[in-house]
């Protein structure tokens, strides 16, 4: 925002961001991270004055679980933990086996399934089930400890990303959160800017400082603002597009 640009940022009508959630979520399997999984739940829920509830059922459990869902009448989240303690020749078979029972008992309804893997060579079985979460978590802890390894300094801005803790004003700074374009801004048709720099900077002072757009998610596909910000070119916000944000 201190450097000289060519293009005035353009003042935006900012709705405001609304993360209040009125969904279930559902935890089936058991492994050393549904405690941790479960804390987080509550913490968000506390922080984001949400009305979701978060619950852990044993996977012996399924049928109930599968009835209770089919008489709720708000949006149903189903994570999928894998089995760690499994061996090697049948990592994630608990997380596919459940998966073909859920799709087929839920088909119709109003509800997701995030599915976690240990072992990233699943992940295109898991794809044939148009599953459109899935988490690697080895993979994701492993990234993680080499960004550390290679730029400890960093430490501190990923426990604050990951964290879900208030900050001294109650907000949970650092958070990255996804939002539809249109939720967030009023838009008869789309915002077209003359370069990044205007867009991010237009977003910035719309939003009074409070969020940093760093990137688009349009057809599936990830644009991240970063390079020559400063280059003269057409970047456009559609309504349908998913703008992630950094909260400040």
């Amino acid at each position: 925002t201190q450097s000289n640009h060519a293009h005035e940022p353009l003042k935006l009508n900012f709705k405001g961001l609304k993360e209040r959630s009125t969904q279930d979520v559902t935890i089936i399997g058991d492994n050393n991270k549904q405690k941790f999984i479960l804390e987080a739940f509550q913490s968000y829920e506390n922080l984001h004055k949400s009305s979701f509830h978060a619950t852990h059922v044993s996977s012996d459990d399924l049928e109930t679980t599968i009835e209770k869902i089919k008489a709720s009448n708000t949006l149903s989240t189903v994570l999928l933990l894998s089995d760690e303690t499994a061996s090697p020749a049948t990592l994630d078979a608990n997380v596919i086996n459940t998966l073909i029972h859920l799709q087929s008992a839920l088909k119709g309804l109003d509800s997701h399934i995030i599915v976690e893997l240990l072992d990233p060579k699943n992940d295109t079985i898991i794809k044939d089930f148009n599953i459109e979460n899935t988490i690697i978590s080895n993979k994701i802890i492993s990234l993680l400890l080499s960004k550390l390894a290679l730029f400890p300094e960093t430490a501190d801005f990923y426990e604050h990303l990951l964290t879900i803790a208030p900050s001294k004003a109650d907000q949970d700074d650092y958070a990255i959160t996804i939002q539809t374009a249109q939720a967030m801004f009023e838009m008869e048709s789309n915002l077209i800017f003359k370069s990044k720099k205007q867009l991010i900077e237009s977003v910035y002072l719309s939003a009074k400082k409070t969020l940093m757009l760093i990137g688009l998610v349009r057809n599936d596909e990830v644009m991240v603002l970063a390079g020559d910000l400063h280059k003269a070119e057409d970047v456009t916000i559609d309504k349908d597009d998913l703008c992630i944000f950094m909260k400040l």
